[in-house]
């Protein structure tokens, strides 16, 4: 020890003169809890030190609003990540606003504050990106009363309510001054108020409180705009222990039934109103007529301007598609006419025919198709009667004949014709999603009737389509089948990276009942998208599989092998008649498509350029990280690629308990533009990293930081704060190469905890016991390079190859002074 305290003197004497002043003013770590994208948001000026909020935005638009407001004791930020996983994941953003403090309220005055808050979000569309017409107010206990008028003022953009144990004793002792049931009106937004207790229980918060709203509810007529859900404290399957003092066990914790209210107010059933299964259908064979007209298929290898409109079984697909897109125009050059427009409207909504209906979805989609430059429009399927499915599936088995669609054909030639009146060159696309509450069928069954509503729309509409149109190419694509390929899959024990039926989006093949898509079923619809639209050439599905997507490569090699081929005869091939789609996917029909995770497929070349510091070759540029940065409406948390990170950034720390954002203060190299760098790639997380750079490796309960090269299928990291299994690694070549530091010493990229430091090419010079703490044992040399940052704040020199000259001269002496006999070193020591 005595030995690292003199190293680190030494090696400060020779380079640097400290002002330890600086550092008292600089040391201070950034915390903040990663759930929030911006935090202490003013939103009024009546009480700028009460009136603030905090915010959680979804990745992907457009997305609602939640408005929440805390209980008693509480503040607003007294949220849990299972809170903002609820919201986001259905769609919408967390707002969390503070109107009463933690003392008693002053509920007038918090009624007043409900309003300026909520017209702060209206008024904040535009810089935050949410719909201000889509807002569901919500609130716990106090907050159900601080919120209860404003969710009761018929206010035309407030779609839900949501409350959580609403309603307590307190709220029913000064009727004079709030009586809730008289603030129930009609017509009333759905509503769902559920409770804890059950009415046996002697909490405060006993459902029964609430008895005369719902009563009121009965009394208007609007009791099926009503949910009243007791006992959630009983429920075994959402809570663990007893009562009050029992634990979550469930996703969403108070917010279980979110995703019910917002399939409700999309125009689909609440799941949990469902308990008796449909009937199971017999499994047809389809029939599928010889295309004989059309216009022939015509990929957009290039890209195109694109146009797509529908709901939540069509957009967010459109979306991944986009993602994809863009991702291989940077990377690859592809696509330079790709240009990705949308418009959104939830369920039933959100089709054809009621989209036209709608003055203003209508004039929106208007103005994006009258620009004439629109070269691809897509529209999703119409909402049939499924109550008449079993009939409809009988009497195609016995007939082998289709019901007919030409009630809806209409609903698409009005668009068809207005989009042509622009630009006559359109290309019509037509989606065919997945059916929805597919949890009431089998799997076998799920996939049976996806199947024939492919076929059914495939030949009620889309032929109808072409012959109306026969000028005009009209691509299909069926993706609902992926929903039912990897249902079987997960029944079979087949999808290692899905947990769960139904649950949150990254570990789960649905997020609710309904049958919203998980992130994995997106990704592979987006490739299938991708692959029918523009018929990328084969390297870049082999790029998604092996790079881009997290999941099991050998599951999505078979997932789009078999849908893929289950499209194949959906659409022309040079006027030529297709084959017939087949009635179920068989592999041995798929379309030739290279696509493998083999180590094989990688290339075998090494890097081109070697580094005098190899130890300082860390990152590639598309590695992603998280920065906290402030902007005028409050600090806001952004996901950027490696290559955007700047000195003085605040970048996302942690250690295995707890997170932190702190300063970047050096890039121990820094080269964004390298060629060919080799790296180990790490599955599923898709960390990118050089051999000699530290991560953290769990072993058991404990854990240390170890070379990449050590790390080996089976090991844990710590990814997105949990432990996750390696379940491969391989090694790549990619562009750039760099090196962020941090004060801590710690980085989080692509959601894994890593060292910022790399071994010495030298490192056998060093001492066994500096090399079992390697990581430790440079953070506390590195206090040089902190010392040195604090003087000279952001400036900081490179050599050509991108090598800190700060960082190349710390290696020089630490090297130059091992390589010393056991004496010069001792007599170092003690002058």
């Amino acid at each position: 020890m005595m030995m690292l305290l003199w190293l680190a003197l030494f090696l400060t004497c020779c380079f640097f003169k400290i002002d330890a002043t600086v550092l008292d003013e600089k040391n201070a770590s950034r915390r903040l809890q990663s759930i929030w994208t911006y935090t202490d948001v003013q939103y009024g000026t009546e009480d700028p030190s009460l009136q603030l909020m905090n915010i959680a935005l979804p990745e992907e638009e457009p997305y609602g609003v939640l408005m929440f407001h805390h209980s008693a004791g509480s503040t607003y930020n007294s949220v849990s990540i299972q809170m903002v996983n609820a919201a986001n994941d259905s769609g919408y953003a967390l707002v969390s606003w503070e109107g009463t403090g933690k003392g008693r309220p002053n509920l007038p005055l918090a009624w007043s504050y409900a309003q300026t808050c909520f017209d702060f979000i209206r008024s904040s569309a535009d810089e935050y990106g949410w719909d201000p017409n889509n807002i569901i107010v919500t609130g716990r206990s106090l907050g159900s009363m601080t919120s209860w008028k404003l969710a009761h003022s018929q206010h035309p953009a407030i779609v839900g309510i949501y409350m959580y144990n609403a309603l307590p004793q307190r709220a029913w002792q000064a009727p004079d001054l709030f009586y809730p049931p008289d603030d129930v009106v009609s017509p009333s937004p759905q509503t769902y108020m559920v409770f804890g207790p059950g009415p046996e229980c002697s909490d405060s918060h006993n459902p029964t409180n609430a008895y005369p709203v719902r009563d009121k509810y009965t009394e208007l007529g609007e009791e099926d705009k009503l949910t009243f859900i007791e006992g959630m404290w009983d429920d075994p399957n959402l809570r663990e222990g007893d009562g009050k003092e029992g634990q979550w066990i469930n996703d969403y914790e108070t917010f279980h039934y979110l995703p019910d209210l917002v399939a409700r107010i999309e125009g689909g059933p609440s799941p949990t109103t469902i308990s008796t299964p449909l009937p199971t259908p017999a499994i047809p064979t389809p029939v599928i007529p010889t295309d004989t007209g059309g216009y022939p298929y015509e990929p957009f290898t290039d890209g195109a301007n694109c146009l797509f409109i529908g709901h939540s079984f069509f957009v967010p697909i459109a979306r991944i598609f986009d993602t994809f897109a863009k991702q291989s125009a940077e990377s690859s050059n592809l696509f330079p006419q790709h240009g990705f427009k949308t418009e959104f409207s939830g369920g039933q909504s959100g089709t054809p025919g009621q989209l036209w209906l709608d003055d203003g979805h209508r004039t929106s989609i208007n103005a994006k198709l009258s620009s004439g430059s629109i070269e691809l429009f897509g529209m999703t399927s119409f909402d049939g009667d499924d109550s008449d499915l079993q009939a409809e599936m009988d009497a195609h088995l016995e007939t082998g004949v289709y019901p007919s669609a030409d009630e809806f054909i209409p609903d698409y030639t009005q668009w068809i014709d207005l989009a042509l009146s622009y630009n006559t060159d359109t290309a019509i696309f037509l989606g065919w999603h997945w059916t929805t509450n597919n949890n009431l069928f089998s799997a076998a069954n799920f996939t049976a009737v996806n199947e024939f509503l492919c076929n059914y729309f495939y030949t009620s509409v889309v032929l109808e389509l072409r012959q109306l149109y026969p000028d005009t190419q009209v691509l299909y694509i069926c993706y609902g089948p992926v929903a039912s390929k990897m249902r079987q899959m997960y029944e079979d024990n087949n999808l290692p990276d899905i947990t769960n039926m139904i649950g949150t989006a990254p570990t789960s093949l649905f997020t609710d009942d309904l049958g919203h898509a998980g992130d994995m079923l997106k990704d592979m619809m987006g490739i299938i998208w991708l692959q029918i639209i523009y018929d990328p050439p084969p390297f870049l599905l082999q790029t998604y599989t092996n790079r881009i997507t997290p999941w099991n490569k050998n599951n999505v090699r078979d997932i789009t092998t078999e849908v893929l081929a289950f499209n194949e005869g959906y659409n022309l091939k040079e006027l030529a008649p297709p084959t017939n789609a087949p009635t179920t996917m068989q592999p041995s029909q798929q379309p030739t498509i290279t696509m493998s995770s083999s180590p094989s497929m990688v290339p075998s070349y090494t890097p081109t350029v070697t580094a005098p510091f190899s130890g300082g070759i860390c990152f590639p540029s598309e590695s992603l990280v998280q920065v906290l940065r402030t902007e005028k409406r409050g600090q806001k948390i952004t996901t950027i690629p490696m290559e955007q990170l700047q000195i003085d950034d605040f970048v996302l720390t942690a250690t295995k308990e707890s997170s932190s954002y702190e300063r970047v203060y050096s890039f121990g190299h820094y080269n964004p533009n390298l060629p060919k760098v080799e790296y180990i790639q790490f599955l599923p997380s898709g960390l990118e990293i050089s051999a000699n750079h530290y991560l953290y490796r769990m072993k058991k309960e404990s854990g240390k930081f170890v070379p990449a090269r050590e790390i080996e299928v089976g090991d844990d990291l710590i990814v997105d704060a949990r432990r996750e299994k390696v379940t491969k690694v391989q090694y790549v070549h990619r562009r750039g190469a760099l090196a962020p530091l941090t004060s801590s010493g710690t980085i989080v990229v692509n959601g894994v905890l890593a060292s910022t430091y790399a071994a010495l090419d030298e490192s056998s010079i060093l001492p066994s016991w500096i090399q079992n703490q390697f990581h430790e044992w440079s953070h506390f040399v590195t206090i040089i390079l902190r010392c040195h940052s604090w003087i000279t704040s952001s400036e900081e020199q490179h050599t050509a190859d991108g090598l800190s000259i700060a960082t190349d001269r710390l290696r020089s002496a630490t090297i130059w002074y091992f390589r010393q006999s056991s004496m010069v070193q001792s007599i170092l020591a003690i002058w």
